[in-house]
C-alpha cells in the first residue's frame, strides 16, 4: 500500500512572511497618501490666500487713509471666507478692520511657505524652515 504524501495549505512560517510583507506595503502606501494630502492642504491654502488677497486688492480705495477695507463674505462665492481645510488647524491671518496696509497669511503643514512669522514684517529669507505662507499687499 502506498501512502501518498500531500500537503495542503501553507505553513505557519509561510502566512508570517506574506502577512509581513503586506504590513510593510501597507506602511509604505499610508506614508506616501499622508504626505500627498498635507501637500494638497498646503495647496489649497495657498489658493485661498491669494483669493483673499485679489479681493482686497480689488476692493482698494485709492486717495483713502485706510484704502483696504476689512475682508467681507460677499466678495467670495456663496458668501463664504476662504477657511482652513484642516478640521482644528489655524485660523487664517487677514485684516478684519480697515487698515492702510494689509498681509494675509496661513500656515502650512509641510514648511513650505515664504514666511517665518505671521506678522509678515518681512519674508526671512535666511531660514530653511519656512512654516507660513503670507503675501503683503501690492499698492
Amino acid at each position: 500500500m502506498k501512502k501518498s504524501l500531500s500537503t495542503s495549505g501553507f505553513t505557519l512560517v509561510e502566512l508570517m512572511v506574506v502577512i509581513t510583507i503586506i504590513a510593510v506595503l501597507s506602511m509604505v502606501g499610508l506614508v506616501a497618501f499622508s504626505d500627498a494630502q498635507k501637500n494638497a492642504r498646503d495647496g489649497k491654502r495657498k489658493a485661498d490666500i491669494n483669493a483673499i488677497t485679489k479681493a482686497l486688492e480689488s476692493n482698494y480705495t485709492p486717495n483713502s487713509t485706510t484704502p483696504y477695507p476689512a475682508v467681507a463674505p460677499s466678495w467670495f462665492v456663496g458668501s463664504n471666507i476662504p477657511t482652513n481645510p484642516s478640521p482644528g488647524g489655524a485660523a487664517y491671518s487677514y485684516p478684519t478692520i480697515a487698515a492702510s496696509a494689509f498681509s494675509v497669511c496661513a500656515t502650512l503643514e509641510k514648511s513650505t511657505g515664504n514666511a517665518d512669522d505671521l506678522t509678515a514684517t518681512g519674508y526671512n529669507i535666511n531660514s530653511a524652515n519656512k512654516a507660513y505662507y503670507c503675501v503683503k499687499n501690492s499698492q
